[in-house]
């Protein structure tokens, strides 16, 4: 998501990440949630958490680019609270997109591969141009 901040970099924003080593640089408003991924127990704090920032924030977009399958949940929460939703699927998925992202693409309202051959593949799919 970084690599393409300047996208957002003139708007009030905020930043969902998972909390871990990589994102104690980012010097970003932001909400640290726990990897559920990694321990099965803090799903239903992160869930608390998620529903708690958007509640407070209550954001018109929300552009991801992959938290795994916690995104499924919070791309349901937005399209709950009507914001508008983007996926950008990883840029290293040439042929197919992950497991999260087949579910995704019938959830976001947008759904963006980094890789043509791609959305060739699939019409539910669009490509605008690499984004890294």
């Amino acid at each position: 998501m970084m690599c393409i901040k300047e996208a957002w970099k003139d708007y009030d924003h905020f930043i969902v990440t998972l909390d871990c080593p990589r994102t104690e640089s980012i010097k970003e408003d932001m909400y640290l949630i726990e990897n559920p991924e990694k321990n099965l127990r803090s799903y239903p704090r992160s869930l608390r958490k998620l529903f708690f920032m958007m509640s407070k924030e209550k954001p018109d977009v929300v552009i991801s680019t992959g938290l795994g399958w916690f995104d499924i949940f919070v791309f349901l929460l937005a399209k709950l609270t009507k914001s508008h939703t983007i996926y950008i699927e990883s840029w290293c998925r040439t042929d197919s997109c992950t497991g999260t992202g087949n579910i995704l693409r019938h959830i976001a309202d947008e759904f963006l591969v980094q890789w043509p051959e791609l959305a060739e593949k699939d019409g539910k799919v669009k490509f605008r141009g690499g984004v890294i």
